[in-house]
């Protein structure tokens, strides 16, 4: 794995070794992205080893341009991207750096539902091994518009409660060609702001377990849409559970997405600690979590 930025006429970053990154980003519909889409790359080094010297450049001045990482099968091109900070840590075990970039509101979402603009990326996606059943067996696939895959994992959160009426949903799985959760997040906030989808449309999660084995997404009845697409190292850190998303979504906010470096721990509940096997550096995992309006009922009959 190997990452460059480029500013014009500015800062340039080069490292020829990755180890891990993480996209992740919280949509919805109406709003958009408003500031909450993040890019995390990591570089790690033994404890006696050094790490490669860094220019951000001078403070007060937005350092933006076009940041590329790649991994065997991916390979990664967002353009007009800021870099947000540089976190730096030496320990007895390692040392880390942390680089970490995100968009400004005015970039992912464009005033004006503007035809083609919001977030300019590229994604080549080469990886078309599929997931194995795992001891789930073949109960729980799901499509995003191409062949069925297995998942990493299911989760569930519903309430019947008077003032909890609301339904959360989340996907963990291997991303390839065909299904991907990066993709559909960013395509769907392009439709939305130009215009060529209203809030009446849907679109379909195809899932084995629904009834039908389709679960009906109308954009009106999403309240928010939660992305994490991570690799290597930044596996390890956690993501938010479904009980703060499910509070979040009662006070009509979302949570906050940003990685905390100082937090390397997993719960118990988080998708990854289900696997039954230790990912490797080119491993690439997605979660999606999408969180529905109060009364909207999925009737998923999982089980």
């Amino acid at each position: 794995m190997s990452l460059k930025f480029d500013v014009p006429n500015g800062v340039s970053i080069a490292w020829p070794r990755i180890d891990g990154y993480r996209i992740t980003g919280v949509f919805r519909p109406g709003v958009g992205f408003g500031n909450n889409f993040y890019i995390y790359v990591v570089e790690r080094q033994g404890p006696g080893d050094l790490l490669a010297p860094i220019d951000i450049g001078p403070g007060g001045k937005i350092q933006r341009g076009e940041l590329q990482f790649a991994a065997t099968d991916r390979k990664y091109v967002f353009r007009d991207i800021n870099l947000l900070s540089v976190q730096t840590r030496a320990s007895w075990k390692e040392r880390v750096r942390l680089l970490e970039f995100a968009y400004e509101s005015a970039i992912s979402d464009p005033p004006g539902g503007a035809q083609g603009q919001g977030i300019s990326y590229e994604l080549h996606d080469n990886a078309k091994d599929q997931l194995a059943p795992g001891s789930l067996r073949d109960q729980y696939k799901y499509s995003l518009g191409g062949s069925y895959d297995n998942l990493f994992s299911f989760s569930q959160w519903q309430s019947r409660d008077q003032a909890r009426d609301i339904d959360l949903i989340r996907f963990s799985s291997r991303p390839n060609e065909k299904n991907s959760w990066l993709n559909k997040i960013i395509e769907l906030s392009k439709s939305l702001a130009s215009g060529s989808a209203r809030p009446t449309d849907y679109w379909d999660i195809k899932f084995t377990q629904a009834k039908n084995n389709s679960i009906v997404v109308q954009h009106s009845r999403l309240q928010a849409f939660y992305l994490d697409h991570s690799a290597g190292h930044l596996l390890d850190f956690p993501l938010r559970s479904l009980d703060s998303v499910s509070e979040s979504a009662l006070q009509n906010s979302v949570v906050d997405v940003r990685l905390h470096f100082s937090s390397n721990a997993r719960p118990a509940e988080d998708p990854i600690r289900s696997l039954q096997f230790q990912p490797s550096s080119n491993e690439v995992v997605e979660t999606a979590t999408l969180a529905f309006k109060q009364n909207t009922n999925l009737d998923l009959p999982v089980k």
